[in-house]
């Protein structure tokens, strides 16, 4: 009622029901399964308090899914389980009653139960041992910042042969050149004359150190330093360098100090362009100078190719890698890290099997691998988890505690064996000094500060190394929210380890008593545990041959078992 005693003019009137909504409806053109949806919104400047998302088969009964953040701009995941049958899929922003609001949805995708990153491939017997697999990211005096043959006995190359049989270094190519266009002498270098850019290096002084500790080297040629701009002839520039480096470091001509070369670490600021030339220039040279030197392009990926549109994370494969590259390069080069998203929180690390864990982004390369360079070998050339230990804490925002790091490396490990990747390097041989930030405290031992105190994870893929580093990957037994187990063995297929986890966080302390089924004749006489408590891990019980299977008991923590007459 509006009354007045007086005349009044009215203008305008305007009545809800309830608050204000903006919406969108999106048809999928037919009754299809959602497993996961994914979502960039905006709330605007507090234009919004509540994003929801809703499901129809029909358009007239809308069934609630789940809630979006809007305050957040970033890509958000919505996962349904079990997954829904609809055709639409609707987004609601819930607006403040106040005037001129603006909310915004930049980006929707619906992925079936397998989500983005796809389902895992049919598991086949692995072609190397773990030992052959797993290898470390080292740097120049490993943290000493003095030659390697400078330092204390059993410290640097040598402390992490006892785990590893390859190590990468991130090589840069600012320390061998001033500018792109300089003419580099590595004969001249191992005279004592030092490169162009740094007048004492000698690169053979210290890739020997690592030689003769037992560890072979890949090196990263890192170019980043140098701003796009100085490349004013980027294949021809790229080719002599290729060329001076793989003919003095190749195994057919030169000393054989280095294996691999990639091409580039992260020039994720180079515009695609460039960076083509940049890797059809270095390969061909590298290839003119040595075949045998094996060649790799920069670390790229294939699970988001809207990210070749952001400025400093333009990475991706498809558009960086050119089909005439594909002779040149021996395989695909991979930095994985599990991390997943939360509504309201922001990204944190995970493990590895999560299904929205960004670990998953191996997936979508082996398949781009798959349909562009059929039978090249994929180099996974940098994983870890940030962690406290060794004294160390840590405190950015994607730490795990100690021991679930300890569980992670071996799991991730065993999945990388799993995928048929040909390497897989740990991030980073060291903690970094310096106040904690994000991936400083990746290392498997502590900092130059605690004197390199090996951190649990070095201890787990020790464990892991010195039981089983000779043993393939044979067979999936189960992959499954329950459990995870694989069987590991011989080279001519015959099984002598079973491996076994719970797939959840490596600190919780859930553990599980379940059954697999196993042949009968696979029986148990030894089982430890590959915690990271120690290095030969923790003896745990012999695990029971029942007739309906292996009975096993799980945590978090894999459950190693050796089958009797291995």
């Amino acid at each position: 009622h509006l009354t007045s005693a007086e005349a009044f003019d009215l203008y305008e009137l305007a009545a809800m029901d309830g608050e204000p909504t903006e919406w969108a409806v999106f048809d999928l053109t037919e009754l299809r399964e959602v497993g996961w949806v994914r979502a960039r919104v905006w709330a605007g400047e507090e234009a919004a308090y509540r994003t929801e998302v809703y499901g129809s088969a029909d358009s007239l009964r809308w069934d609630f899914l789940g809630e979006l953040n809007p305050e957040n701009t970033q890509m958000q995941d919505l996962r349904m389980t079990p997954a829904v049958k609809l055709r639409y899929l609707k987004i609601v922003h819930y607006l403040y009653q106040q005037d001129w609001n603006k909310v915004f949805l930049w980006e929707v995708d619906a992925y079936d139960a397998q989500g983005p990153y796809g389902p895992r491939p049919e598991p086949h017997p692995s072609t190397i041992t773990l030992a052959e697999l797993l290898g470390v990211n080292g740097y120049w005096g490993w943290g000493y910042k003095r030659y390697s043959d400078e330092l204390p006995q059993g410290q640097g190359p040598a402390l992490f042969a006892r785990l590893f049989r390859q190590a990468r270094n991130y090589h840069d190519l600012s320390w061998d050149l001033r500018r792109p266009d300089d003419t580099i002498s590595f004969q001249a270098m191992a005279q004592g004359k030092g490169t162009p850019a740094m007048e004492w290096l000698n690169w053979d002084r210290e890739y020997l150190s690592w030689s003769r500790a037992g560890l072979s080297v890949q090196a990263s040629i890192q170019c980043f330093r140098f701003p796009p701009e100085s490349w004013t002839n980027p294949y021809r520039q790229a080719y002599r360098y290729g060329y001076a480096f793989a003919r003095h470091f190749g195994p057919t001509h030169g000393n054989g100090l280095v294996c691999t070369m990639e091409v580039g670490n992260e020039p994720w600021k180079y515009d695609a362009g460039t960076y083509r030339q940049i890797l059809l220039g270095m390969a061909a040279g590298a290839k003119a100078a040595d075949p045998r030197m094996e060649v790799l392009p920069c670390a790229l990926q294939a699970a988001d190719p809207s990210l070749e549109a952001v400025d400093g994370f333009r990475n991706y494969m498809g558009a960086r890698i050119p089909p005439e590259a594909s002779p040149l390069l021996d395989g695909l080069n991979l930095h994985v890290y599990s991390y997943r998203r939360r509504k309201f929180l922001g990204r944190m690390a995970t493990y590895p099997e999560h299904p929205e864990s960004s670990f998953w982004e191996i997936l979508p390369a082996l398949r781009w691998r798959d349909q562009n360079m059929p039978g090249k070998k994929i180099y996974l050339t940098e994983f870890g988890w940030d962690s406290d230990g060794a004294g160390e804490p840590c405190l950015n925002w994607a730490c795990v505690p100690e021991e679930a790091a300890a569980a992670y490396a071996v799991r991730a490990a065993l999945i990388a064996a799993r995928l048929g990747l040909e390497k897989a390097f740990w991030y980073f041989f060291a903690n970094v000094d310096g106040p904690p930030s994000l991936y400083n405290r990746s290392g498997l031992t502590g900092s130059l500060k605690t004197g390199f105190a090996k951190k649990k994870p070095f201890h787990a893929l020790q464990s892991l190394l010195d039981n089983v580093g000779d043993r393939y990957f044979l067979d999936v037994v189960q992959e499954s929210d329950e459990a995870w187990a694989y069987l590991l063995g011989r080279a001519d297929g015959t099984p002598t380890h079973l491996i076994a986890w719970l797939p959840i966080e490596g600190e919780s302390r859930l553990e599980k008593t379940l059954v697999l089924k196993m042949k009968p004749s696979l029986e148990p006489q030894a089982a430890w545990y590959l915690d990271g408590s120690t290095s030969e891990g923790r003896p745990a019980p012999i695990p029971v041959l029942t007739r309906t299977g292996l009975r096993l008991h799980l945590s978090p923590k894999p459950l190693l078992i050796e089958f009797r007459g291995n």
